[in-house]
């Protein structure tokens, strides 16, 4: 048989992952390039860097030669990639900022592929005839020997510049070279790939150096390809060159990838992971990353440092080889701290899968813009070469409740009690682009999930197909179809209608979950059972049945198919029998000014009270007839809410709602109790369209349930291995009689309370499975959850994110410092009863006590209150805190006697605080130096009061700093609005050493210090304030005894 006909049997998972995707760049023209340092200089051929600071590959310095030595190198390559014969050469000079020269060799058409082959859209595939043996394996392993060597004698020619190299002039260059018995030694180390190719400047070269990578290296046999000591390098005045030999140990001859069905993937399969078997221990790949290196860029060294943690997140070991461009650069390799990494190429297991200069395109600028996201691609190759994000783990005793918990710190704390988890599936109108979201998964983890997707696509297909006859559906589901890009995707306009969001956003979760337990190796009824349950949000409680329900991948997907076949039922029939109700006709011009969105069925609305929301709908609807009337049929949060109705009734509704708060405020703006002023809520329509959740859909229960009877697709309360909880009123599910029901019952005419339905106790991590990424339900629960202690985790999301967001590398991570628990403010800033150690007498303990040494109630600076050092010093004396307000203070020698008289009638210890009007520009300058230098003398100032303003983020700094250096302990602040509140939080951010006390009154004092309500601008900010563990929150102003004071220090207010 022709040797270039026999595919290559390989022992690594990416060669296999090749074989499948390759077909897609097959056609591409191939590139390899090859760079040399012209000028001389003793280089360190490990790390590529010479005295020069240029980058070598190589010690080439005779055109001639180097000519030929390509020339030879790709008549291998085109041998073994069964191209044409016939090979351009090109030549290019000044490659980025090194002088070397380039030689291009690009082969002019692609070979033909193996009879065996198939050419399709999105790789080769093998034919019916063809199993995955036939393409992994040589088809004659006995006539390939443990060296593996390639002819050159089938090549007929070889074009470079002017002049034709035919086989005669081969044959005169191999003895030059030092190849014997007819025949080359392929030079395929993972050192000589780098060493001898130019990394590619563009997108276009990357996916053909790729190419050429790839397909020599279909030529090696089994087992690894070790380089042997290389041939001693001949002298410059022989004109020889020196060519690195390559031996093939057959470590093992008949063995291959691990995971064959990542590759070709068969029907719905039970199993714990979805991979092959194999008898061989898994040894997990390992990355080595290679680039060249200079100094001075933070962009590249931050996106490099991001590459590097998704590699530690997954447990992914990889070196970093780096090839440094100048002599700083190279120090800061020798440090660790990695520079710039201009174009770094990416090995597994010794097999070159990409550049990092792929990720990007040059625009007409020369100017390089993100072509895909970083992470996602990285993940991407990894998956395929059958990382699936974590090794596999094999456990002795068969015992299938162990799998993957050692992968996870998570769900290893979960397994002990530690952690309580729970899941929570999304619903509809969180995200337009769902199917992107479908999209992305399915291209990253396309191993891991087609044979589902498969399934599904075919199911969704088969019973939409059923249902027409009965309904009329318009199109079709070839999601498959779309997925392969083999039919164009339909446009948003399709994807909003509810018969095919319900599916699809199903399809979506289940694809999250499965990416989920086979990325740990591990079962779906493994990994549910260390959740405490789940509940959906609307139709996510579908999905959340079906994963509570199953066991391995075989109910999985079983189960899968029964949630996508009543979401595909209950959006059909609400689609169809809204049309035929004729539900939304006739609906009045408004302006569009009042309302965002496009009019729909549900309208969300914030920033409002139940009782106000209640009241405006119930106001309407004694004007409309029952089938016009607005129901509230959803509460997110205690001030979010969403109003299901005919669309021209939201419209009257949103109107009625502008109107009555612009009156209001209209009426409220010269009125002295302008605090009260009414807030216009605001206001979105949802692209849902249909009315969920209230009684317009009740009538079409019934057909729902009957289809689901005829079409097998109903759960019962029996299947539930963990609980499902009720988004009606939060009860469990595990006791419902007919689950089937109550679930369409509860998504199409009951009421939904989310609040409710994820109020359980010992909760520290809810996990959240889509739709919508981190603006999804997740983001709405851990809204509502803020302060409780209780962590979200965005499962649907594989990319780390900053500022403490969890995705699914956290959930992934067996890190121990990966697991981290939300605040819980409560536990954090309750107050506490502690014993005094030598009086015995009992004191609140709180953040305020611990930093002034006294109880927590405290005399606010005032003017004139508190300018009087005998009034001072009898609070001090009491025990109490208070301020020392320098507005009547207009000199120096005034404020000095004033501190002086309280320093001698005070005890030891105790420290003086001074209120300073930072509006009195010159009074603040004034006092504010003078402070630190008495401080300095000796005076007891332990604190300073900004009042009547809150100073820039610039300023603030200058003046904290200038304090810790006298050795002032504190400085308060008195915002007057959120804004200023965050100016505050802004300043305690970036001043971390020193203690700050936010001093809040709103305006119920009189509107000395703020015109604001004084509940609505701190509850905007709250949590943003107990993020900074070094800011003490103070109220005042309006408390007179202890009934109305209770409830601030309690925290029940």
């Amino acid at each position: 048989m022709d040797p270039a006909k026999i595919p290559s049997k390989r022992t690594d998972s990416l060669t296999q992952m090749t074989i499948r995707i390759g077909g897609d760049i097959s056609n591409r023209r191939r590139t390899m390039t090859r760079n040399v340092v012209k000028d001389e200089g003793d280089a360190d051929k490990t790390s590529g860097v010479g005295n020069s600071g240029k980058v070598l590959d190589g010690d080439i310095s005779n055109d001639k030669k180097e000519q030929e030595l390509a020339n030879l190198i790709e008549a291998i390559s085109v041998h073994s990639n069964n191209l044409d014969d016939n090979t351009n050469i090109k030549f290019a000079d000044n490659f980025g900022d090194l002088e070397k020269s380039n030689i291009e060799i690009t082969p002019t058409a692609s070979g033909a592929l193996p009879e065996s082959y198939e050419e399709k859209d999105g790789g080769v595939e093998s034919s019916p005839n063809t199993n995955m043996d036939d393409i992994c394996m040589p088809k004659n392993s006995d006539n390939i020997s443990s060296k593996k060597e390639f002819t050159v004698n089938e090549v007929s020619s070889i074009d470079s510049k002017d002049k034709t190299v035919d086989i005669q002039d081969l044959e005169e260059r191999k003895s030059s070279l030092g190849v014997k018995n007819d025949k080359v030694v392929a030079d395929n180390t993972l050192e000589n790939k780098i060493d001898n190719a130019q990394t590619p400047k563009n997108t276009k070269e990357v996916h053909e150096a790729l190419t050429l990578t790839r397909t020599t290296d279909e030529l090696s046999s089994a087992g690894k390809i070790i380089p042997s000591e290389s041939l001693s390098s001949q002298s410059d005045s022989s004109k020889e060159m020196s060519f690195k030999k390559l031996e093939i140990q057959d470590e093992n001859p008949t063995s291959i990838s691990k995971n064959d069905s990542t590759l070709d993937p068969p029907g719905a399969t039970g199993g714990n992971s979805g991979r092959g078997e194999s008898e061989e221990e898994y040894i997990p790949p390992r990355v080595r990353v290679y680039g060249s290196t200079v100094s001075g860029n933070r962009k590249y060294k931050k996106e490099v440092q991001e590459v590097f943690r998704i590699l530690e997140a997954f447990e992914i070991e990889f070196d970093f080889v780096c090839i440094a461009a100048d002599q700083q650069a190279k120090s800061y390799v020798k440090r660790k701290a990695l520079g710039n990494m201009t174009l770094p190429q990416i090995y597994v297991d010794g097999e070159f899968v990409g550049f990092y200069d792929d990720l990007f395109n040059a625009n007409e600028d020369g100017v390089k813009d993100y072509e895909y996201d970083l992470q996602q691609e990285y993940i991407k190759l990894f998956v395929e070469s059958d990382f699936t994000l974590s090794q596999c783990i094999n456990d002795s005793d068969g015992d299938s409740d162990k799998l993957g918990i050692t992968k996870s710190k998570l769900l290893m704390l979960a397994s002990q009690g530690t952690v309580g988890l729970f899941g929570v599936f999304g619903g509809q109108g969180v995200t337009d682009n769902y199917f992107e979201e479908i999209k992305e998964y399915y291209n990253t983890y396309r191993p891991l999930v087609y044979p589902f997707v498969k399934e599904a696509s075919t199911y969704l297909k088969n019973i939409f197909k059923a249902i027409d006859q009965e309904i009329s559906i318009e199109k079709e589901l070839n999601i498959l179809e779309w997925l392969e890009q083999k039919e164009p995707v339909p446009d948003s306009q399709f994807f909003s209608q509810v018969s095919v969001s319900f599916p699809l956003i199903g399809l979506l979760q289940l694809i999250s979950y499965m990416v989920l337990y086979k990325s740990l190796s591990s079962t779906p009824g493994c990994i549910s059972g260390y959740f405490k349950g789940f509940v959906g949000h609307s139709q996510g409680s579908i999905a959340a049945v079906a994963v509570a329900s199953s066991t391995d991948e075989k109910s999985y997907i079983f189960n899968s198919l029964k949630a996508l076949g009543i979401l595909s039922i209950l959006g059909n029939v609400v689609q169809k029998r809204l049309r035929d109700d004729a539900f939304d006709t006739g609906f009045p011009i408004i302006d569009k000014k009042i309302f965002l969105g496009k009019p729909s069925n549900m309208l969300l609305v914030d920033k409002i009270s139940i009782q106000e929301l209640k009241l405006l709908t119930a106001s309407l609807n004694k004007g409309l007839k029952p089938e016009k009337k607005n129901y509230v049929s959803i509460r997110n949060g205690i001030k979010s809410f969403v109003v299901s109705g005919p669309k021209n009734s939201l419209l009257l509704l949103l109107r009625k709602m502008n109107e009555l708060y612009t009156r209001q405020n209209k009426n409220l703006k010269t009125d002295s109790s302008s605090l009260r002023r009414s807030h216009i809520p605001s206001s979105m329509f949802l692209n849902i369209m249909a009315p969920f959740h209230s009684e317009h859909l009740r009538k079409y229960v019934e057909e729902m349930v009957r289809f689901t009877k005829v079409y097998n697709c109903e759960f019962s309360n029996e299947e539930l291995l963990i609980p499902v909880y009720s988004s009606f009123d939060g009860r469990s599910l595990v006791t419902c009689k007919n689950l089937t029901r109550t679930l369409i019952e509860e998504i199409c005419a009951k009421k939904l309370d989310w609040i409710k339905a994820t109020e359980l106790k010992d909760i520290t991590h809810i996990v959240d499975f889509g739709p919508g990424g981190i603006s999804g339900i997740g983001s709405l629960t851990a809204n509502n959850k803020l302060g409780t202690g209780v962590q979200v985790i965005f499962a649907s999301t594989n990319k780390i994110i900053p500022e403490g967001t969890k995705t699914l590398v956290d959930l992934l991570n067996n890190d121990p410092n990966s697991v981290t628990y939300s605040q819980n403010w409560e536990k954090e800033f309750g107050p506490k009863i502690v014993q005094n150690k030598y009086t015995g007498s009992l004191m609140l303990d709180t953040r305020m006590t611990r930093l002034l040494g006294k109880p927590h109630i405290m005399v606010a600076g005032m003017t004139p209150s508190t300018i009087g050092s005998d009034f001072v010093s009898s609070v001090l004396n009491s025990g109490y805190h208070i301020e020392l307000a320098g507005g009547g203070h207009y000199s120096e020698a005034s404020l000095r006697e004033e501190v002086e008289k309280i320093r001698r009638n005070i005890g030891p210890g105790d420290g003086i605080t001074v209120n300073v009007i930072f509006l009195n520009a010159r009074m603040a300058s004034l006092q504010l130096p003078l402070l630190n230098r008495m401080r300095l003398e000796g005076a007891p100032i332990d604190g300073v009061c900004i009042s009547a303003g809150v100073p820039s983020l610039e300023t603030s700094t200058e003046l904290i700093e200038g304090m810790i250096q006298c050795g002032i302990k504190h400085i308060s602040f008195k915002p007057g609005n959120a804004e200023s509140i965050r100016q505050v939080v802004l300043v305690a951010k970036n001043n971390p050493k020193m203690n700050i006390i936010l001093q809040w009154t709103g305006g119920r004092g009189g509107g000395h210090h703020s015109s604001e309500d004084f509940h609505q601008p701190i509850l905007e900010t709250y949590a943003e304030i107990r993020m900074c563990e070094n800011v003490v929150l103070v109220a005042g102003s309006g408390f007179g005894g202890d009934k109305d004071t209770l409830p601030y220090i309690t925290g029940d207010w």
